[in-house]
């Protein structure tokens, strides 16, 4: 499941009452969260470009972990 919306929308708290509802939790923080550059107002062209490749390198290498504990790869 993918929650995504503005600031200040409930996010968070939705996101840690769908935790405490199930045994098995697996919260992923958002790569943008230690990106070196301004975002949300402050975003800019170099922010967009650190943002998009690290944000996939991410979810690819989630992907690849489930799949390995899977045996499919």
């Amino acid at each position: 499941m993918l929650i995504t919306g503005t600031h200040s929308t409930g996010k968070t708290t939705l996101i840690n009452n769908l935790a405490s509802a199930t045994s098995d939790p697996r919260i992923v923080e958002e790569p943008a969260r230690t990106c070196p550059f301004a975002l949300n107002d402050r975003q800019n062209d170099l922010s967009t470009a650190w943002v998009l490749p690290h944000d996939q390198e991410d979810r690819l290498a989630r992907v690849a972990t489930h799949l390995r504990k899977m045996g499919a790869l």
